[in-house]
């Protein structure tokens, strides 16, 4: 890494930082880049522009970093022993590192980035564009519809979508301290257990 990219990795990494916890309360659109340079701590008003050039650029770096880190947290857990095929130790391969995932605040910010994402114009078209930088996470999807009876291509990928949902408005629930299930490791498992409901259900 160049000098100057080494003085500017703090700057960008509090953007980051920033960024993904003011989207995630404020929502894509309304959140303010002047706000989130003043939030990481810049002088400079444009900073976001400046690190990123726009908005679109900051949201691609939050996904650069994030899926960076989740991404080696389930090579990790392969390394460690491969999980079985069934579709329980899949789920749990993709949504553990997530849950995992935690900003220095303690919030699982990045949680809460998807969810708000999801909800943004363009948002499904900016989640899927990003797709082949979690190719550990698709080879689970892959995995858990391998062992599924075989179904429709519709069906699947709004099983998959509803998936998404359940685990990111858990972890919301959880931040906000109105989940009914309070400990991580047994939020994780509820997840888990309802996700193999969804996908193992009857097709209609």
């Amino acid at each position: 890494m160049a000098r100057t990219d080494r003085r500017k990795a703090p700057a960008r990494d509090a953007l980051i930082e920033a960024a993904e916890q003011i989207f995630s309360e404020q929502g894509i659109e309304g959140a303010s880049l002047r706000a989130i340079a003043l939030a990481a701590g810049s002088a400079n008003s444009f900073a976001v522009q400046y690190h990123f050039g726009d908005r679109e650029g900051l949201i691609q770096a939050i996904f650069d970093r994030r899926l960076a880190q989740v991404e080696a947290r389930r090579r990790e857990l392969l390394d460690g022993g491969e999980p079985s095929a069934g579709i329980r130790a899949q789920l749990d391969l993709i949504c553990r590192p997530l849950m995992e995932q935690r900003a220095a605040s303690g919030r699982h910010s990045y949680a809460g980035f998807l969810l708000v994402l999801r909800r943004s114009a363009g948002g499904f078209a900016r989640r899927l564009a990003v797709g082949p930088k979690a190719p550990l996470a698709a080879a689970a999807v892959a995995n858990v519809r391998a062992a599924l009876p075989p179904i429709d291509d519709a069906t699947f990928e709004f099983r998959v979508g509803q998936f998404s949902t359940l685990i990111l408005d858990a972890l919301d629930r959880l931040d906000a301290g109105d989940s009914p299930i309070a400990d991580p490791e047994a939020l994780l498992a509820e997840i888990v257990v309802l996700g193999e409901a969804i996908f193992s259900a009857p097709s209609i």
